[in-house]
């Protein structure tokens, strides 16, 4: 629920992803339009944090925009927008750490039995 109210004191009420299917073919379309222009990026996890920061600006000189001016329907769509790179970005940067947390957490099961292996030897 948003409420309209004086600018300044607005405010907006978590809809508990009640929108989240339009929200995901945003991410998604914008994830296409990310790899159809840079192709599938490898970068250093310094690099993808540049990337986030750099869209969080934008989010919030969106979200300025509106709130210290007339705010238009183009406007709020901006801020959408901004939100969606950004999290399109932030998804990315979940799923390959996801992947890595896995990654070690076999790593480590291996260890575990090569250690077990070797008490068992003795």
């Amino acid at each position: 629920m948003i409420e309209k109210l004086d600018k300044d004191k607005r405010q907006l009420t978590d809809l508990q992803f009640s929108n989240i299917g339009e929200i995901v073919d945003k991410i998604f379309a914008e994830n296409r339009a990310q790899i159809e222009k840079h192709g599938v990026q490898t970068a250093t996890p310094y690099e993808w944090m540049l990337w986030v920061t750099e869209e969080v600006g934008e989010l919030a000189q969106s979200i300025n925009d509106v709130e210290r001016h007339v705010e238009t329907p183009k406007m709020l769509e901006h801020v959408v927008e901004e939100a969606v790179h950004a999290a399109t970005l932030l998804i990315k940067i979940a799923e390959m750490y996801s992947v890595l947390q896995k990654d070690a957490e076999e790593r480590k099961k291996d260890i575990e039995l090569a250690f077990a292996n070797l008490k068992n030897e003795k």
